[in-house]
């Protein structure tokens, strides 16, 4: 296992502590906790793995696709959200 020293604010400690001891966990196991689920979400998430689009879309239907486009409604678009 590898040791790992980070610098954090007063408050995110204090907050950490605080939900340590609500929790019964040492702020390590909480802190740990927490990373490894924000590295399991950036994992899976379209961001960091570009192929997950191309795996997800080879598993889908055309047709389904379809489908859910045509229950879009045809309205121009807001002036903000045009290119």
């Amino acid at each position: 296992m590898s040791a790992l020293s980070i610098r954090i604010p007063n408050s995110l400690h204090d907050e950490l502590r605080d939900i340590a001891e609500k929790e019964g966990v040492s702020i390590n196991q909480l802190a740990l906790s927490a990373l490894a689920e924000k590295v399991a979400v950036l994992r899976n998430s379209d961001r960091y793995n570009p192929n997950l689009v191309r795996e997800r879309a080879g598993k889908g239907y055309r047709a389904d696709y379809v489908k859910a486009l045509d229950g879009v409604p045809d309205v121009p678009a807001e002036d903000r959200n045009k290119i």
